[in-house]
């Protein structure tokens, strides 16, 4: 009975302790240790060949679950890339869009500030173009009474003339400096000089520029021959401000 114990019963319950601590830890590593040649050694060699397959096909089936595990996680860090891109290009084109809007708003003004400028200069020209009549008249009109034969004007009347004609000049020259400023032109505005202004020399040279327009027309121009006032006032603007209304006053 000790020999059939040791020659049979325990190689069969090494078996069966090496399978149930398999079972129990999932240790495919383990072997039954093989002691004979015969059909036990058989048999215990069947088992260790199963436990190797079963080792081998369990490695087999973690790797390809870790492979498995690993393709998800690729998916998984695909999607939140692509979503990640999704909302950077979303991102994008409402910044794009935010420039595009605020870019054709500064277009829109910028074309407004060019046509204010353009009508602005229009009108600035068709003022200037009336305005500078007035002084033209009055150069050309002296001319004509320096050049007359019949009226035969004395030295004293000739240097009155000229004098009449570079004042006259003086103003026109100062009209014509202002046409060619045309950043003031372009930009609407224009700057005002205000200084002490005799008003007694205004008037004088207004009525050396409209009488001889008045004359043409036969129309008789009155002035105050003195006038002991002064104004703060730039004096270009005031002087074109009332050859505006004279020169109105005599055409209409």
């Amino acid at each position: 009975s000790m020999w059939l114990q040791k020659i049979v019963m325990h190689p069969i319950l090494d078996m069966g302790k090496t399978a149930r601590e398999v079972v129990a830890q999932r240790d495919y590593s383990r072997r039954v240790k093989k002691t004979n040649d015969d059909e036990l050694g058989e048999l215990v060699d069947s088992f260790n060949n199963m436990l190797i397959e079963i080792e081998r096909r369990t490695l087999a089936l973690e790797a390809s679950n870790r492979e498995k595990v690993r393709e998800v996680d690729e998916r998984r860090n695909a999607q939140h890339e692509i979503m990640r891109l999704n909302q950077e290009l979303e991102q994008r084109v409402q910044e794009r869009t935010k420039q595009l809007e605020t870019s054709n708003h500064e277009l829109a003004l910028a074309t407004q500030a060019a046509e204010s400028a353009n009508q602005a200069k229009s009108e600035f020209l068709s003022s200037m173009s009336h305005e500078l009549r007035t002084p033209l008249n009055a150069i050309i009109g002296f001319g004509q009474l320096l050049t007359s034969d019949v009226m035969s004007p004395t030295a004293e009347q000739k240097k009155t003339f000229t004098e009449h004609i570079l004042r006259a000049g003086r103003h026109l020259l100062e009209l014509i400096n202002e046409i060619l400023n045309l950043a003031q032109i372009e930009s609407g505005h224009l700057s005002l000089s205000l200084e002490p202004v005799s008003l007694h020399e205004i008037l004088q040279d207004c009525r050396t520029m409209v009488e001889p327009l008045g004359d043409q027309r036969g129309i008789r121009t009155l002035f105050p021959t003195t006038c002991d006032l002064s104004v703060m006032a730039d004096r270009t603007r005031l002087k074109q401000v009332l050859l505006n209304l004279l020169s109105n006053a005599i055409k209409y």
